[in-house]
């Protein structure tokens, strides 16, 4: 439900309220002393209707020609007759394309009223200080204020209604100040023709012939629009279709999707989730927030396929669309990401065999979506499932290709990867990047006196203790081999990574990990475990990787191992060889 603050509505309502008292007080009713055409006032009420309804479309610039219509009866027939007529087209739109009467079309009709009126005094006092003309008793200069008039109070009221609201304000792009502009100069040749054809012999026959092309122009722009935007689909579609048949990279993929997404449609948010049928849920793989007021409601938190819209999704493998203010569910017991949204359209990414994931386009207006827009999204959703399901896949494999089974950890290669990259960006920021490689003490006869499950017990207890000492998004932390672990600490200096290396020696050491003696006893045993840990550091003790690699494995092995397991050693280099 939109909020608007109290401090700001009521001076609204209320300035709003005098001067529509004020201006029918000081504006006599039209009926007391001017003739009215029925029958030509209602033809041209029809036509303020259709044009409200059908504005000319030019990408996702709307145009309305509306102010020609309008202006003609402002000058036939006065200020209250033509906002009568705004005010009454409004409201039959809105009457017939909404679901309910909302405080939102209240600043609507507010809005047309300050611009009725404040271009109609714009009219009148330029009149009473020009009373030229042009043709005949049409004065040019008062209808040039009339629509500039128009024209900048549209835009600023509007803003000013948005801002009571306390919504974003409205920005206009170039594109739509030039066609607005443009259709504002029309109005003027437009609206004077209309009344020399209406008042000098033709009457409403004539007004008919000038009044029917306009609808006939809008309604061949709407078609010309149509056809150029379908073309402009059906690139976009294409194009999307080639790059996904030659990438297996899923990062690509995603921008391709939704680049392609927003080339054929507008939204506010757009989240692409994939689902992961292991855990019965929707884990998010691409968000994309249009803008920063939308910003504050975008969530990125995984969802549950058991309930809500994603799961009428996933299970019916068909389309929804919502075009309405409701409370909107993607998943169970879940609000609709915490956010006001009145538009939502949830298309499935569907292979040939099942549904590997959900996207979700998201307004926060109604009626947002059509069932063309669901069939486009359905396309590139049926082109990007496949690809986006196989890149997937094809980084599960590369990353499980780096990991080690047992632990989880980095494996050898997945280090030395990590290891390069940390070692180039090291160098090229001028930052200390430190080593340790930590090496289990007397494993070998843990695994001769208890066996290789109980070896492979105490090397991933190991390993947790080592994960839940470090820094989870910098530091990278890999099974060398057997009970060999390292560990790469950016930004650490010796001091620094010699204390890590003893905080983790002792608490592995005080940390037992229970076993069930299962060659022997058949009992619950405490393995007391402990460690020797050498540390390098680049640049202080080493200039590459292999450098650094070679020093901190020699500083484990001379410095801790050979002098009593059990201790943190520093590799240091002395005149007669290299040492620990």
């Amino acid at each position: 439900m939109m909020i608007v603050s109290p401090m700001r509505l009521y001076p609204f309502l209320g300035l709003t309220m005098l001067t529509i008292i004020f201006t029918a007080l000081f504006f006599p009713f039209p009926y007391m002393n001017t003739p009215i055409d029925s029958i030509a006032l209602l033809l041209f009420f029809i036509v303020s209707v259709l044009l409200n309804a059908y504005p000319i479309r030019l990408k996702e610039t709307y145009v309305s020609l509306v102010p020609l219509v309008h202006l003609f009866i402002f000058l036939q027939y006065g200020f209250l007759i033509e906002l009568m007529v705004s005010q009454i087209s409004l409201f039959l739109f809105i009457l017939f394309s909404q679901y309910q009467w909302k405080i939102k079309h209240f600043f609507f009709h507010c809005l047309i009223f300050w611009m009725s009126l404040m271009s109609a005094l714009s009219y009148y006092v330029v009149e009473a200080m020009f009373p030229y003309t042009l043709i005949g008793d049409i004065p040019l200069i008062p209808i040039v204020a009339y629509i500039a008039t128009s024209f900048f109070t549209n835009h600023v009221i509007l803003n000013w209604t948005l801002w009571i609201r306390r919504l974003p304000l409205s920005t206009f792009t170039w594109e739509e100040l030039r066609w607005n502009v443009v259709t504002h100069c029309l109005a003027i040749p437009i609206s004077a023709l209309l009344i020399v054809v209406y008042e000098y012999g033709f009457g409403l026959f004539g007004a008919l012939v000038i009044t029917i092309p306009i609808l006939i122009i809008a309604y061949i722009f709407k078609l010309v629009n149509d056809v150029e935007e379908a073309n402009q689909q059906l690139k976009t579609i294409h194009e999307l279709t080639s790059s996904f048949t030659s990438e297996l990279n899923l990062e690509k993929n995603l921008d391709a999707l939704v680049q392609a997404i927003q080339d054929i449609q507008t939204y506010d948010m757009c989240y692409i989730y994939r689902l992961n049928e292991k855990r019965q849920q929707l884990d998010p793989i691409r968000i994309d927030v249009r803008d920063t007021f939308h910003r504050r409601y975008a969530t990125s938190e995984t969802l549950s396929s058991d309930a809500g819209i994603a799961s009428q999704v996933i299970q019916k493998t068909k389309p929804i669309i919502i075009n309405r203010e409701t409370e909107l569910y993607l998943a169970k017991g879940r609000p609709n990401i915490n956010v006001p949204i009145k538009s939502l359209m949830a298309v499935p990414l569907k292979t040939k065999e099942e549904v590997v994931g959900v996207i979700f386009l998201a307004k926060l207006k109604e009626n947002g979506f059509s069932k063309k827009d669901v069939t486009l999204l359905e396309i590139m959703a049926h082109h990007a499932a496949t690809s986006i399901h196989n890149a997937y896949i094809y980084q599960q494999t590369e990353r499980r290709a780096l990991k080690d089974e047992l632990t989880g950890l980095f494996n050898y290669r997945g280090f030395e990867q990590r290891l390069e990259k940390a070692i180039e960006h090291a160098q090229q920021f001028e930052y200390p990047l430190a080593l340790l490689i930590l090496d289990i003490d007397y494993f070998k006869e843990v695994n001769d006196q208890f066996g290789h499950l109980t070896g492979n017990k105490v090397i991933t207890h190991i390993a947790t203790l080592i994960q839940s000492h470090v820094r989870q998004e910098e530091d990278v932390v890999a099974r060398y081999g057997g009970e060999e672990f390292t560990i790469l600490l950016p930004h650490t200096s010796q001091d620094t990574a010699y204390g890590i290396a003893d905080r983790l020696r002792v608490a592995i050491q005080s940390a037992p990990v229970s076993v069930t003696d299962d060659l022997h006893s058949g009992k619950e045993v405490l393995i007391r475990n402990t460690v020797s840990i050498g540390v390098a550091v680049y640049p202080l003790h080493a200039d590459d990787a292999l450098s650094l690699v070679r020093h901190a494995d020699r500083a484990m092995y001379v410095g801790a191992k050979q002098r009593g397991r059990n201790r943190v050693a520093v590799y240091e280099q002395n005149e007669g060889g290299t040492s620990a």
